[in-house]
């Protein structure tokens, strides 16, 4: 399966993060990342079968290019560089959805995280996404490919900013059936607020020795989905 990775030159530090946190969690994914650039040809450490995609740097252009020869109703793993892989909860279910994902007919995506959590009466492994559908988009989740172009490429306007999409998701214009998993099964964190880094995207950078770009500045919020218990005490340590 293809991870559709939306980046561009200036992140591709990012891309490393998100490509060394599933180097790290999930290592047997199967996974074969699409990385895109526009000037350079990057060489990114990673564990993972990886395919460099050049593309103009639009948006519209750089989901055109990745999702490339792949068919509307084969599904992706969607996987922007602004969320990373910060934690498995369960990797015999995680892999165990790969399974499902293959052949499975009665959703158009499905998320790892439950933003939405009820246990009461729920026997299922998964249920339909009960909160607005932008809610959750941005992270990593299994989505027919034909949703993203819907989303990203057939549009009318060339070149638009990152957030008309997030828009058109809150207007209710890219209407699918979304599903997310009855529990969580993953933690994502984001590495990037805006102007400014992290402190989880810092400290995570260092770890897996990857130079961050210049240009941003350093945030002491700690950006893990969902929020932890211990949000405060690690806080007090940044």
């Amino acid at each position: 399966m293809y991870a559709i990775v939306l980046t561009h030159q200036a992140r591709l530090p990012f891309a490393q993060l998100v490509l060394s946190s599933y180097d790290e969690h999930w290592p047997d994914s199967g996974l074969v990342f699409r990385i895109p650039f526009n000037t350079e040809r990057p060489l990114l450490r990673s564990g993972h079968p990886v395919e460099y995609i050049e593309t103009r740097p639009q948006i519209k252009h750089t989901m055109s290019a990745l999702l490339a020869r792949i068919a509307d109703d084969e599904f992706v793993y969607w996987c922007t560089d602004d969320r990373y892989l910060a934690e498995v909860h369960d990797l015999a279910e995680l892999r165990s959805f790969v399974q499902i994902v293959d052949g499975a007919t009665e959703f158009d995506s499905l998320r790892l995280v439950n933003h939405t959590p009820r246990t009461l009466g729920r026997r299922k492994r998964i249920h339909e996404h009960r909160a607005i559908l932008a809610r959750g988009f941005w992270h990593h989740q299994f989505i027919r490919a034909g949703i993203l172009r819907e989303i990203f490429v057939d549009v009318d306007a060339d070149d638009y900013p990152i957030f008309e999409p997030h828009r058109a998701l809150l207007a209710g214009d890219h209407v699918h059936r979304a599903f997310s998993t009855t529990r969580s099964l993953v933690r994502f964190g984001e590495p990037t607020i805006g102007p400014d880094i992290t402190a989880n995207g810092v400290i995570d950078g260092l770890r897996y020795g990857i130079a961050l770009p210049d240009g941003y500045g350093r945030s002491a919020l700690w950006q893990y989905f969902p929020p932890r218990r211990d949000l405060w005490s690690r806080l007090r340590r940044v």
